[in-house]
């Protein structure tokens, strides 16, 4: 299995995950992309006062669907 040791920001944020990934999976994907949606609105000036969790997964739904969908039921991805 494909995991890796990551942290996703810190507490200001509402997904502050610290933990393991598995780059093999659809739920950590999801988590993955749901987090970069919330670093990308705090960076354009929002807070986590200004979006749900549900929010930050209905936008980064449709990145996740295309990444399952290329991958033919193997996914894999990289942290950077």
């Amino acid at each position: 299995m494909n995991k890796e040791q990551i942290t996703l920001h810190n507490e200001q944020y509402l997904i502050p995950y610290k933990g393991e990934i598995n780059l093999t999976t659809l739920s950590d994907l999801m988590l993955v992309m749901a987090n970069n949606m919330e670093y990308s609105l705090q960076e354009a000036g929002a807070t986590k006062e200004d979006y749900t969790i549900l929010d930050l997964y209905n936008l980064a739904k449709p990145f996740a669907e295309d990444i399952f969908a290329k991958s033919n039921g193997s996914i894999d991805f990289k942290i950077e």
